[in-house]
């Protein structure tokens, strides 16, 4: 039970996309949401990066981390370069998602209606 409570909330973190701050992107044990967006948003069928679910040592091991010789995109780097700062946030257009909390979004009249395939 634990082992998959702790697995259900890592994995959990990992797609939450945040960057907590308690954990270093650049620490050497533990992969975070950097490393495992990196690994969706970088990887191609030939450049997997980032395959190994908790622990980094599977990456160091067969050699699929995210070359350092790249700039990195981490949120820790991007604060550090000024990239990520409220000003920088307040300038992005957030749209209402209000309208999804809705039960009238969901529940129409198309929902329930069956067509004809032709």
């Amino acid at each position: 039970l634990q082992f998959g409570l702790f697995f259900y909330c890592y994995g959990v973190y990992l797609h939450s996309g945040y960057e907590h701050s308690f954990i270093s992107p650049h620490n050497g044990y533990i992969n975070t949401s950097f490393q495992h967006y990196a690994h969706h948003a970088r990887s191609s069928m030939n450049t997997p990066y980032h395959c190994g679910f908790f622990l980094k040592i599977w990456d160091q091991l067969f050699n699929s981390c995210y070359p350092e010789e790249k700039s990195c995109f981490c949120a820790e780097c991007a604060r550090k370069n000024g990239e990520r700062s409220l000003e920088e946030f307040k300038k992005i257009d957030i749209p209402d998602y209000s309208v999804l909390l809705k039960p009238s979004f969901w529940l129409t009249k198309s929902l329930f209606k069956i067509e004809a395939k032709e």
